[in-house]
């Protein structure tokens, strides 16, 4: 079997179908049946027609390869191998190579969430790019506010998103101050600018602004109703003042009485004399007058709050102590950012103190869930209790992320969390789009992310999560690990040193050669760039040449690759011509008759029409196919002797189209007739054409295939005639007719 390829490159665009052709002869003395399958283009639509071809011996057929690549297909030019196999003989396989220069079509689309958020003065907004086409993309973002009274921050502010991925943004937003009145609604645009990322296809190439939109709604401080009711208790306090100090007067001759016992306060070194102007009132020898309390005789309460994931201390923690017995509303403070805390001016006496906060469990000193089991902390005056330490545990945390490895569908990635390096038994895997989602994790912590697949480059990746919090990690992209090719070269059966060994794939050429001493006949590709379709091209002196092509996935590892050179001399040379005898130019000329079919192709320019085949093993008998569009296929017999030379095979290509003429004329008057249409069809296909004036009446039909052609005349005013024409390739066949005028 032998078999090409037209066209054997093409340009293409992703989500578009282009079309080529795989004609195959069958050099065989049996009926054979052909099938025809692409590699090396993942995702793509492959649709052969026929999806079998069956060939009688000595006979060529067609297969149209129908392709369509997804649209997200990376850009650049890329190998991808037809192979055509017989079901008959299983080691009968023709590898042909297609060449595709795959064009660049970047999109990117732009969310930002949520699309509105309120707050006093600050916001966050998550800003996601996506890219929906099949280069990466470089991105910028910007964003403005028409009144140009916030301040607004991005971080990060450049993006690089890859093919098919994600990659998100936090928009910060600072609003000026804002005390009274009502919401103020402020609508924010933002804008991606994205521009091609090398290297590839058309670096640094731009797209249009992609462009989102959302709503920061300001709240005032002091909403209107808290002003109104401020006003009115600022008129009652206004007139309960002035109730007051008219009271006091009238009762300001009155000596004050209440006393309280001098243990309720801090000792005094000596006692005041009475108020003057006024009485003194008998109070027992321990008491002191309450309006000569002291200041400062107020206890505290102080320690430091940690988290299980956050040793050096949890900031922002509320601290609230509850006195025992009282009706009033708890003193509180907050932890400052290393955990500590101190609450000051506590009145003497017995608290309960509870720590909480946003994401955390409330907790009761010192590690009880409710104020009944809590323990109890007395305040002395003028004292300070010091270690009222506590653990807080916050709510549990969530990590979703996505990570790339350019492969379609996604191979599973493994995604392990870490805590200072050691695993926290929480894992997961992503799906065919890469996404994971992980769940439950303690917090507040910080954890690292590890991500490693088959074939792939280990990567880390540090995230915090506060407590109760859902992150949304940055986008992965996961690099292939080498591969690598090794393999045997063998002369049929001892190992073959010597020989050059070519690797070729997505533009990149690497040598290497197969060993002479040791393990002879060796060869090895280390760390090569995957994934990718290398050719393989094996040379020596002496022998044919050889053509592999091995598919290589990510980080793999090819280590029995065997190659068989056939050895020899042999020549065949000569010179193809068309009917006419000039030489044809062009002509596919294949040797059959080798374990791997040689071809090669006759000059276009210089001595045009020749050609030369060399290193054929002789001695040998082989078959010479020749083959052109728009001429009959031809194949010859070569016998090389010892010698090895056969010079001077020439052959002649007929053409596989006939042709039809003739002239139509009047039968009464033998006057040519101009205009008559001419129809000739054989069932499958028809050709038309009219007689015309020079010569007069005179029609030709120049491209018909051979076969049976059913011709119809006819012409306005006389009757339809039809004649039956047997068209042999290459024939020139007339047809005269003459038409009856109709009655």
């Amino acid at each position: 079997m032998r078999a090409s390829l037209v066209p054997d490159r093409a340009s293409v665009a992703p989500g578009q179908a282009f079309v080529t052709r795989v004609e195959v002869a069958n050099t065989s003395a049996v009926i054979d049946s052909v099938s025809v399958a692409v590699n090396g283009l993942p995702g793509a639509v492959v649709a052969p027609t026929p999806a079998s071809l069956a060939l009688f011996p000595g006979t060529s057929g067609s297969v149209t390869v129908r392709i369509e690549l997804p649209r997200s297909f990376p850009a650049g030019d890329r190998r991808a191998r037809v192979v055509v196999r017989s079901s008959v003989d299983p080691r009968d396989v023709v590898v042909l190579g297609l060449a595709l220069e795959v064009a660049a079509a970047p999109k990117a689309a732009l969310s930002v969430r949520p699309s509105v958020q309120r707050g006093h003065g600050k916001g966050r907004f998550s800003v996601v790019c996506r890219n929906e086409g099949n280069t990466d993309l470089e991105v910028s973002l910007a964003a403005s506010d028409p009144e140009r009274a916030l301040r607004l921050g991005f971080s990060p502010q450049s993006l690089l998103v890859s093919r098919a991925g994600w990659a998100e943004s936090v928009l910060s937003v600072r609003a000026p101050r804002h005390v009274f009145g009502s919401e103020r609604a402020r609508p924010l645009n933002v804008v991606a600018n994205a521009r091609v990322h090398g290297p590839g296809p058309a670096p640094g190439t731009a797209l249009g602004p992609v462009e989102a939109t959302a709503t920061y709604v300001q709240r005032p401080r002091v909403p209107r109703g808290v002003v109104t009711a401020l006003a009115l208790a600022g008129i009652v306090a206004l007139w309960a003042a002035i109730f007051t100090l008219g009271l006091r007067e009238v009762l300001a001759q009155q000596p004050l009485t209440k006393s309280a016992p001098l243990s309720f306060f801090a000792p005094l070194a000596r006692s005041r004399p009475a108020r003057l102007g006024g009485s003194s009132t008998a109070a027992p020898s321990e008491a002191q007058p309450k309006d000569l309390a002291p200041l400062g005789v107020g206890g505290t309460i102080s320690g430091t709050v940690t988290a299980p994931g956050e040793p050096g201390g949890a900031g922002q923690v509320t601290v609230q102590a509850f006195l025992l017995g009282a009706s009033g509303p708890p003193v509180s403070a907050a932890t400052q950012s290393d955990g500590t805390y101190q609450i000051a001016g506590l009145f003497p006496g017995s608290y309960k103190v509870a720590f909480s906060g946003p994401g955390f469990r409330t907790l009761w000193y010192p590690s009880a869930t409710s104020a009944a089991r809590a323990s109890v902390v007395q305040v002395s005056a003028e004292a300070t209790v010091s270690n009222i330490d506590a653990v807080i545990t916050g709510l549990p945390g969530s990590i979703v992320g996505q990570v790339l490895t350019g492969e379609a569908p996604s191979p599973p990635v493994q995604v392990s969390v870490l805590a200072h390096g050691t695993p926290v038994g929480v894992t997961a895997e992503t799906g065919p789009t890469g996404r994971y989602d992980l769940a439950n994790l303690p917090a507040p912590a910080s954890y690292t992310l590890r991500f490693k697949a088959p074939g792939f480059l280990q990567s880390d990746q540090r995230v915090s999560v506060g407590p109760g919090q859902h992150v949304v990690a940055n986008l992965v992209q996961l690099q292939a690990g080498p591969g690598q090719l090794n393999g045997t070269v063998t002369d049929g059966t001892r190992p073959l040193g010597g020989v050059t060994v070519t690797a070729s794939a997505n533009g990149s050429t690497y040598l290497s050669a197969s060993a002479t001493t040791g393990p002879a006949g060796r060869f090895s590709f280390p760390r090569l760039p995957t994934p990718a379709t290398y050719l393989l091209v094996f040379s020596k002196a002496g022998f044919g040449d050889q053509d592999v092509a091995v598919d290589l996935g990510p980080g793999q590892v090819v280590d029995n690759l065997k190659v068989a050179l056939v050895g020899g001399s042999g020549t065949i040379s000569g010179t193809v011509r068309g009917p006419d005898g000039a030489p044809l130019g062009g002509v596919t000329v294949t040797v059959g008759g080798v374990r791997a079919p040689v071809t090669t192709q006759t000059l276009t320019a210089g001595k045009v029409g020749s050609y030369t085949i060399s290193g054929l093993p002789t001695p040998g008998t082989y078959a010479v196919s020749f083959t052109l569009a728009g001429y009959l296929s031809k194949t010859v017999g070569v016998v090389l002797g010892p010698n090895g030379l056969a010079t001077g095979v020439d052959v002649t290509l007929g053409k596989s189209l006939g042709q039809l003429s003739g002239t139509v004329t009047d039968a009464r008057t033998g006057a040519p007739l101009i205009g008559v249409t001419v129809s000739a069809t054989d069932g499958a296909s028809s050709e038309q054409t009219a007689t015309g004036r020079s010569p007069a009446g005179g029609y030709a039909l120049t491209q018909l295939p051979a076969g049976t052609y059913s011709v119809t005349f006819s012409y306005a005013g006389y009757a339809a005639e039809t004649a039956l024409v047997h068209l042999q390739p290459g024939q020139r066949a007339v047809q005269d007719i003459a038409l009856e005028p109709s009655p």
